[in-house]
């Protein structure tokens, strides 16, 4: 029972937070010091924020690392 009110609690948190980010990307548009929101989108109960892709993946960084990603 305390999973299912952490995880309402988590998931209210991350809508707010990305309600947060849209605000300050329509303030910062034309700053190219601040990394902009693509979108965001509930995937089976789980926030996801997109972003520009700045860097390797975790995939990438461990297989140029020579290390086995699981």
């Amino acid at each position: 029972m305390c999973l299912v009110g952490c995880s309402t609690f988590l998931y209210k948190m991350a809508v707010d937070q990305s309600a947060v980010i849209v605000c300050v990307c329509v303030c910062l548009v034309h700053c190219s010091h601040c990394v902009q929101m693509l979108d965001w989108f509930d995937f089976h109960g789980h926030i996801c924020i997109v972003f520009d892709k700045l860097g390797h993946s975790v995939y990438e960084f461990l297989v140029r690392n020579t290390q086995s990603p699981v």
